[in-house]
């Protein structure tokens, strides 16, 4: 399932926010860990948007997204369980390019 251009986009940003935080003191860990994850939180919002338009789920339009079970359960949808297993067995979440479409 395709991400947004705007997310891609979004996410390229913030990455590069990340890489650019020092991480010579306490501070600048704890900068880069909220750097990377609002990172997670909008791409679990993109996954979340993604399956109610494509009738996977049904996400009630008047609410909000509901937070832990997009950052757990939609997320695991999105990706599937292959993909899951295959990412962490070879340890290529670190390493891969997630966010240009490569795997989606």
């Amino acid at each position: 399932m395709p991400l947004s251009m705007d997310c891609k986009e979004f996410v390229k940003r913030w990455i590069a926010k990340a890489d650019a935080t020092a991480l010579d003191n306490l501070a600048g860990y704890f900068d880069k860990f909220t750097t990377l994850f609002t990172i997670y939180n909008k791409l679990y919002s993109e996954a979340a948007f993604v399956l109610n338009r494509e009738g996977a789920i049904k996400l009630n339009a008047k609410a909000h997204i509901p937070d832990a079970k997009s950052a757990t359960n939609y997320i695991a949808v999105f990706l599937g369980e292959a993909e899951m297993k295959r990412l962490l067995d070879h340890n290529e979440c670190s390493r891969c390019d997630c966010w240009n479409g490569s795997h989606y």
